[in-house]
């Protein structure tokens, strides 16, 4: 099993993962590192798991904002509100098919 070397906020970290994922590791690695130093840069050093656990909630709650499918696990989401999601996803599925059936 592969080990991937990153730096988070400076500190190095050695994480293991399957073959030919290192590349996609990286990738990840520095969109966390970026979150963090936006973070350091607005609050300042304020402890590296407070960081690392701030970044992953903006992470977390800017993927559930972009994936309809994921808001709706979220606590809070009311019935309607899926519904809607559901039916509007659903539209464009009927849409993109018919696109295809007539191309």
């Amino acid at each position: 099993m592969p080990q991937v070397n990153i730096a988070i906020n400076g500190n190095a970290y050695a994480i293991k993962c399957e073959a030919g994922e290192e590349n996609r590791l990286k990738e990840l690695a520095s969109t966390v590192d970026d979150r963090v130093s936006r973070l350091v840069s607005g609050l300042g050093q304020i402890g590296e798991n407070k960081l690392l656990l701030m970044a992953a909630i903006l992470l977390a709650d800017e993927l559930t904002e972009t994936n309809p499918i994921a808001a709706l696990g979220r606590s809070g989401a009311d019935t309607a509100f899926s519904v809607r999601l559901l039916e509007s996803a659903a539209a464009r599925i009927e849409d993109i098919a018919a696109r295809l059936e007539n191309a």
